[in-house]
This record gives structure tokens, sequence and C-alpha cells, in this order.
């Protein structure tokens, strides 16, 4: 085993899945681990696995009860969460009270033209579970560029720029591309 003398400077989370293996007669035979990681671009890992390792790897997330998908939708909500409350708080600094209950009446107007679920609301956090990891993926990034738009035009460009690169300064490259 290879041991580096380099202290581990990047920290990632891990997702482990297992079960144990028994024969027939209930001795144990060992174990099935499973680990995984978010990466940059979904599943590219996956499509890398062999048709043997496929229904290996989906057996055991299901079994196990994995919650990848929980946790994709709670980053991605986290996310874009960030930056609504960034310029809605920069719209009600801005322009007002009024301005601010307009920023929130605007992005439901287009949830609501859409038919889409989601509903940003400062006070209330989303619950991820209302919603699918392909709404999400869908409606956030639109909705962000159209709560960028209405900011824009109580402002200027480079003010809502700003803004928006102070949050975003604050993410890592692998999270802005989830």
């Amino acid at each position: 085993m290879y041991r580096s003398q380099e202290p581990l400077r990047h920290y990632q989370d891990v997702f482990i899945s297992g079960m144990a293996t028994f024969s027939s007669t209930g001795e144990y035979l060992g174990q099935n681990l499973l680990l995984r990681t978010l990466v940059e671009s979904d599943y590219t890992l996956d499509d890398r696995l062999d048709e043997q390792q496929k229904p290996i790897v989906h057996y055991l997330l299901k079994k196990c009860h994995n919650d990848e998908e929980i946790e994709i939708k709670k980053l991605l909500i986290d996310y874009y969460l960030a930056f609504f409350k960034r310029l809605y708080n920069f719209v009600y600094q801005t322009a007002g009270a009024h301005m601010g209950v307009l920023f929130q009446d605007n992005l439901r107007q287009i949830a609501k033209e859409h038919q889409w679920q989601f509903q940003f609301d400062p006070q209330r956090p989303p619950n991820y579970a209302e919603y699918s990891l392909g709404q999400l993926r869908d409606e956030l990034p639109v909705l962000l560029e159209s709560a960028r738009r209405f900011a824009t035009h109580l402002t200027d460009a480079q003010s809502v720029e700003a803004e928006m690169q102070t949050i975003s300064a604050q993410f890592s490259e692998a999270s802005k591309k989830t």
C-alpha cells in the first residue's frame, strides 16, 4: 500500500453503500461496498462501467436506499437559493420593499407561465422533496436569469453582475457546473 507523505489538501464528500454477502447456509462471505462522489458532469463515471458492473451498482444503490439524488437536489436548491436571496436583498435595498415584493411576484409569474412548481420565498426555504431533479435542472437556471434581468432593469448590469460575482466566488468551479 502506498502512503503519501503529503497532507490531504482537498476534502470531498463520499457516499458509501454496502451490504454483507452470506452463503445459503448463512456463513458470512464478505461484503460489497460502493463508494460514490458527486462529479462535475452528472454520471459520466457511471457511463464507464461495463455491462456487468452497471446492474451491480444499480442494485446496491436501490437496496441500500442511496440518497444521492436527494443530495443533488439539495445542492441545486442551495446553490440557486444563494443567488435568489442575494438578488432579492439587492432589489430590496436598492429600490425598496415594494420592488422586493414585485421581484417575488415576477418569479412566481414566470413559474406560473411555464407551469413550474418551484417558488422562491425568502422567508421559507423550499422543500427539496417537492421537486424532481429534472424539474430543478430545467426551472432554476431560467428563474435565475429572470431574477437577474429584473434586478438589471432597476439598476445597471455592472451592479447586478457584481452581486452575482459575490455569490459565485463562494462556490467551487465544480458546483457551478452541477
